[in-house]
């Protein structure tokens, strides 16, 4: 593949990607879960103040890094949050591009592959959200891919898999197997050159063997400062797993052995099944023709495959995601987009002017869309969080108030993230309750009226954002200057 028509081919990529994302937004889907907000709102504080832990939680900080940055430049905002959101779902699908290129797969097979990885629902949605799975997704298959180059190529998998590990837990043990295939490669290295000098080595010669260490080394990087971090900030090496346990528990999600070994291989097929079942047979349909092709992704599909491991480990000791956990399978879809995208390149060039060959491909197209119709039927559809009473009453305050007050927000749920989002100054917002379940809350805020004008004077907040079922004891308290949908926005004129 030229360099030039490389460069043109990511550059179609990365437009297809960036318009499929404006398409996405203009459904109305706007956020996968409350989470998008939550960390929406970290990187505004970041923004503001910035720290190497912006979250103070188990949540990994690249992402918080770069959302941050962005805000700093940019605004506090959830507009500034969805334009980096798309901007990093770009770069993801540019990563599944270049993967497809170092595997050896040709110009169309490159690119379809991409188009596919890029057009999967759930990498189409993660796209626009402000969580990091997709950017996860493009580093950690770059990172796979990386494993069977050497050179300055290696070293960029390796820093890419150095990225994903301060975005996802699980890119950690796609970065192990990466680091152990380089040491692989190191010491087979050494034992050609002493032993078989005779004899064509495909391992890694000398001037290569520091660029493999150097990659090894770089990949298990970001998991050892964070553990340290662990250990000298939080007083536990492994708080992230022990923090995100006790969250699973305290919502009463604890479930039997075996179906937290079965739900992520489960999930593969529930979630995506069209995906999953093409690159199966393609897998399948590769191994049969071209042995020796499927071969060159073995050491990619270990790097993935230690990926899926971890995560059912994870979730065998409750240390999986809470909620939406597909969205962690993404690198294993957009790494199978690399088979479906190689594989319907090649069926569509075996068939053109071949009628026989032609019903075949569009038999094994048609076979893979029957088995995966009642699979994608019978999924949860997921509506996302689209707060939008939320969204427009954090609006409204951003706009009413000024640059010194500060804002009480109560709500039900967990809407106040996307309040105080829409606010862009959390610095100057909180909630009465957060609803964690791991503290629940005593306060009767909203029982009595001096109740409110405690909680008012302690926080030094003027405005008050309340729903309707506290809307009575707020305005008697006060006025109702802004409303939006079920949101009404309350200045306290009873303080002094």
């Amino acid at each position: 593949m030229s360099r030039v028509g490389s460069w043109w081919d990511a550059a179609a990529v990365a437009a297809a990607k960036a318009a499929l994302s404006f398409a996405v937004l203009a459904t109305g889907f706007v956020a996968l879960s409350d989470d998008d907000y939550s960390r929406t709102v970290i990187a505004e504080q970041f923004a503001r103040s910035p720290s190497l832990d912006p979250s103070g939680t188990s949540w990994l900080p690249l992402p918080f890094w770069i959302h941050g940055v962005a805000m700093a430049i940019f605004g506090r905002s959830l507009a500034t949050a969805h334009a980096t959101a798309i901007v990093l779902g770009v770069l993801s699908a540019v990563c599944v591009h270049r993967a497809a290129s170092w595997l050896g797969l040709s110009r169309p097979s490159a690119v379809f592959a991409a188009l596919v990885a890029a057009g999967i629902p759930t990498a189409a949605r993660l796209g626009v959200c402000a969580q990091p799975e997709a950017l996860t997704a493009g580093l950690v298959v770059l990172g796979a891919a990386a494993s069977t180059v050497d050179g300055s190529r290696r070293v960029l998998g390796a820093a890419a898999l150095f990225a994903a590990c301060l975005c996802r837990y699980e890119a950690w043990a796609a970065a192990a197997a990466f680091a152990l295939i380089a040491l692989y490669d190191a010491a087979r290295g050494r034992r050609l050159e002493k032993g078989h000098q005779g004899q064509r080595a495909r391992a890694p010669s000398v001037a290569g063997r520091p660029a493999l260490l150097a990659s090894a080394a770089i990949t298990l990087v970001a998991p050892v400062i964070w553990i340290a971090h662990g250990a000298l900030s939080h007083g536990d090496a492994l708080f992230f797993l022990h923090r995100v346990a006790a969250y699973r528990r305290a919502l009463g999600e604890s479930e039997p052995l075996a179906r937290s070994l079965v739900a992520y291989p489960a999930a593969l097929l529930s979630a995506e099944p069209e995906a999953t079942m093409a690159a199966i047979v393609c897998a399948i349909l590769a191994a049969v023709r071209a042995p020796r092709a499927l071969g060159v992704a073995s050491r990619p599909s270990l790097v993935v495959a230690a990926l899926l491991l971890f995560l059912v480990v994870g979730r065998v000791l409750d240390g999986a995601p809470t909620h939406h956990a597909e969205r962690t399978l993404l690198p294993l879809w957009s790494f199978a987009a690399l088979f479906v995208g190689e594989g319907l390149v090649r069926g569509l060039a075996a068939a053109r002017g071949r009628p026989r060959s032609a019903a075949r491909v569009a038999g094994v197209v048609l076979a893979v869309a029957v088995v995966s119709a009642p699979l994608r039927a019978s999924a949860t559809v997921q509506p996302g969080a689209p707060r939008d009473d939320e969204r427009a009453i954090g609006l409204v305050s951003r706009l009413r108030l000024e640059k010194d007050d500060r804002l009480l927000v109560d709500t039900s749920d967990y809407g106040y993230f996307a309040i105080i989002a829409a606010f862009g100054a959390p610095e100057r917002a909180e909630p009465v309750d957060r609803h964690d379940p791991r503290h629940p809350s005593s306060l009767e805020v909203f029982a009595t009226d001096d109740g409110v004008l405690a909680l008012a004077r302690r926080s030094g907040a003027r405005f008050l954002v309340v729903e309707p079922a506290q809307l009575s004891r707020a305005a008697s308290l006060g006025a109702v200057v802004a409303s939006a949908g079920r949101f009404s926005l309350v200045r306290l004129t009873s303080l002094r």
